[in-house]
């Protein structure tokens, strides 16, 4: 039988990066950030996930004459409560799905030393906000998931012109007023697709009601709102992987807050990019775990789209670039990264440069950067290798979901079965109009995909191997929807980064019954 006794894991990642200025002809080097994951799970239901962060190598203080100019500080620290089949609440400290990285940003995850700059300016990731979501998942849906949160609102007192709302994430630091944040999304894995939507409301008065109507601000739950909406699509195929991500911010009260704050608050903001690389060791990736991948990505940003009533035009905020390059993988963990970016911007407004001449330093609207990277990622099970069951959730269109439904024999509900003396049993007649079910109880901290082949039956747990993410059955494949790895319906790996294939269980057919031996 399934035990629920507690289990501790240990993870974390890193990365370098070093940076030659081709116009200035200067170098920076710089240990970007050093992260460490602590997770426990108390029993079947309930999980903790903890993630610290520290930037810059050095926070505080000095060391041999160098002054901190770091930080540290709590990414996550959250509570999770596991629902029925794939559904799951979290509360605390956490990443609202928004974007491709603001959930997962492991150096292993995107290419470039940088993450893309539309989703550290546009999307301010990561972005973490104290409060409360629910994870979903539709089950005569198959592929159909969902996420809703509410949070802790913004603080436009901070919103500086030229890095969008990034200043204005709280933090879960004292996070002020009565300003909540409204996320929700849908994400859907189809064949080789990944397919999100999220949109955000979120108030940005940080002041108690009193304050805010001395200085002529909107107060409650959702004042001075900021909308935020995404898009983006992935595609990995034979070793071609695409990426395309648009974003819109939306600010209808930035001139009320530039008379308070006079920070030149932006009334729309808008980004985007697309990418695309070639896997070239991709069919060797399984066996020797290794990848080399040529890129290109460009991006274009406008931080200040439409400028308020009051706002002052500046068109340094436009900005395109360009980048290209390489990641090689010895192992899945570890990335070494080479690239070049190329940046164009408008020209600076005059009228907000503050710095005399000769301190003022020279702005090139045209500047190259060549970059190298080293980043890691690890993963430690202190105790056996179930600790976690978490699901990336997905978003289907609603004109492929009836050939969804009928592809490849999809099961069309989730059977919910009891346990005797180790095993399950599943009348045969469930398989009269499917080739598969998929079967749940409240013992197993996974479900189990029962698949019919011929006379025979594969039953499948259906918990990836690669970091003990919960899978979905999608088409004729077993998917998992946080590091892309896949499974055919042997339980067989048939896309890395999983190494191992699935854990199955002996069937037997015994009375008109499929037996299931646990």
């Amino acid at each position: 039988m399934v035990r629920g006794d507690a289990k501790t894991l240990l993870s974390g990642y890193g990365e370098a990066k070093f940076q030659y200025d081709l116009k200035q002809k200067d170098a920076l080097a710089n240990l970007k950030r050093v992260v460490l994951f602590v997770g426990h799970k108390f029993n079947n239901k309930i999980s903790l996930f903890t993630e610290m962060e520290l930037e810059d190598a050095l926070v505080a203080g000095e060391i041999e004459g160098h002054s901190g100019g770091g930080s540290i500080g709590m990414e996550q620290a959250v509570l999770k409560f596991n629902m029925k089949s794939n559904d799951y609440i979290v509360a605390g400290l956490f990443l609202p799905r928004v974007g491709i990285i603001n959930e997962n940003h492991l150096p292993s995850s995107y290419n470039g030393t940088e993450r893309p700059f539309v989703e550290q300016f546009v999307i301010p990731s990561t972005w973490r906000s104290l409060g409360v979501g629910y994870y979903g998942f539709v089950n005569r849906l198959p592929g159909l998931h969902y996420s809703v949160s509410i949070t802790n609102g913004l603080n436009s007192s901070r919103f500086e012109n030229g890095t969008g709302i990034v200043e204005g994430r709280q933090q879960g630091s004292n996070a002020k007023g009565l300003g909540l944040g409204l996320n929700a999304s849908l994400l859907y894995y189809y064949k080789d697709f990944r397919m999100q939507y999220s949109t955000y409301v979120g108030g940005s008065t940080a002041v108690e009601k009193r304050i805010a109507d001395s200085l002529s601000l909107n107060s409650g739950f959702f004042a001075n709102p900021v909308y935020l909406n995404e898009a983006n699509v992935q595609y990995r195929k034979d070793g071609i992987e695409i990426k395309l991500l648009g974003a819109f911010v939306h600010i209808p009260n930035a001139d009320n807050i530039n008379k308070v704050y006079a920070n030149n608050t932006p009334e729309s903001i808008l980004g985007a990019y697309a990418e695309i690389g070639y896997q070239f060791l991709h069919k060797k990736e399984i066996q020797n775990h290794q990848a080399l991948i040529a890129f290109l990505r460009a991006e274009y940003m406008d931080l200040n789209f439409q400028t308020a009533s009051n706002g002052i035009e500046n068109d340094a905020n436009k900005k395109a670039f360009l980048i290209g390059g390489f990641t090689y993988k010895p192992i899945n963990s570890i990335s070494i990264k080479m690239d070049y970016t190329h940046r164009l911007t408008g020209e600076p407004n005059k009228l907000l440069v503050v710095t005399p001449f000769p301190q003022l330093v020279p702005y090139y609207k045209s500047k190259g950067f060549l970059n190298f990277g080293i980043g890691y990622n690890f993963l430690i099970m202190m105790q056996r290798r179930d600790f976690i069951k978490h699901t990336c959730f997905a978003c289907v269109g609603l004109a492929t979901i009836s050939s969804l439904l009928e592809s490849c024999g999809a099961p069309k509900s989730i059977l919910k079965t009891n346990i005797e003396n180790n095993k399950i049993k599943v009348p045969l007649e469930s398989f009269a109009d499917t080739k598969s079910q998929i079967i749940q109880n409240k013992q197993l901290p996974y479900q189990i995909l029962l698949v019919k082949n011929n006379d025979q039956f594969n039953a499948i747990q259906l918990r990836c191997t690669h970091n003990e993410f919960a899978l979905s059955f999608v088409g004729n494949k077993i998917v998992c929807n946080a590091h892309g790895s896949e499974f055919n319906l042997n339980g067989k790996v048939i896309k890395p980064p999983a190494e191992t294939n699935l854990t199955q269980y002996k069937t037997t057919v015994e009375n008109n019954f499929v037996i299931i031996n646990l």
